[in-house]
């Protein structure tokens, strides 16, 4: 399929999108995390294009940032794991042993 070759030529973000869909479908959790990451990056570049990173709530979102963006990745990275051992078992196997494949996360 065309689109499959954008997972390996395309952008980082055409990758994240894709992983992004797939981890949610598997867990639920892992959408609500990135709807948190997503509201917090608006209100934390609301508070900096404000200037006002010495207001106590900027202190509270970004704690709050840092917490779900370090979830995410953790998703991210158990994910991509699980889905690089089996991609590597099945291609031994199409490939007799030959051949090996690994699915790397570089955040």
């Amino acid at each position: 399929i065309p689109e499959d070759i954008e997972l390996i030529i395309g952008s980082p973000s055409v990758r994240r999108s894709f992983f992004d869909y797939e981890i949610a479908q598997a867990d639920p959790e892992y959408y609500l995390y990135l709807k948190n990451v997503s509201k917090l990056v608006k209100f934390r570049n609301k508070y900096l294009k404000d200037r006002n990173s010495k207001d106590p709530m900027f202190e509270i979102y970004n704690l709050e940032f840092i917490k779900y963006t370090s979830l995410v990745v953790k998703k991210r990275i158990e994910y991509i794991k699980n889905v690089s051992r089996l991609l590597s078992l099945n291609y031994r196997k199409l490939f007799d042993g030959e051949k090996e494949l690994t699915l790397r996360y570089k955040s």
